[in-house]
């Protein structure tokens, strides 16, 4: 009769379970990452204004003169700053992070919008020429991206995951 060695047979099982304790935290993890770089991509593409300006009169002398004098109030970028995401939750078999950007005006730079031809803009000095500004699609493209190289991504971090709760 021949004596069966099943030590190894029993540490892959031990390593499979392991394995079962540990998926809701990997798959967590990735949705937290993938924001991440959702996030990352977001913030990147948003477009940064001129700021805000104040009219304070029109400019008297010079090779600008009758043109509107402005005085800077604030820095842009608030839209840019603005953006911020919510850790990943679980919902029924799936998990979701949002990644939010609570500035007003947000969808219209993402989506374009519509302006009146003429209309004089104070803030701006001049008369808008265009009937429609096309959108930024920040998200949209950041979206595209994330799609695109987020199973490749995954996919490598899963292997790794594999192999150090299978192999040790």
């Amino acid at each position: 009769m021949m004596k069966k060695n099943f030590k190894k047979l029993k540490q892959f099982e031990a390593n499979l379970e392991a394995l079962n304790e540990h998926k809701d935290l990997f798959i967590r993890q990735m949705a937290n990452e993938l924001a991440t770089i959702f996030f990352t991509e977001v913030k990147k593409r948003t477009p940064v204004g001129k700021g805000t300006f104040e009219v304070i009169g029109k400019i008297k002398r010079g090779k600008n003169k009758g043109k509107v004098k402005l005085k800077k109030i604030s820095q842009g970028g608030s839209l840019r700053r603005s953006w911020y995401i919510t850790k990943a939750i679980k919902h029924r078999n799936y998990y979701i992070a949002s990644i939010v950007n609570p500035m007003e005006y947000a969808a219209y730079v993402e989506n374009g919008h519509r302006q009146k031809v003429g209309r004089y803009v104070p803030i701006l000095g001049k008369r808008l020429k265009a009937n429609f500004v096309e959108g930024h699609h920040m998200m949209k493209l950041s979206a595209e991206l994330v799609e695109q190289e987020g199973y490749d991504y995954v996919q490598q971090r899963f292997y790794e995951f594999l192999r150090r709760h299978l192999y040790g």
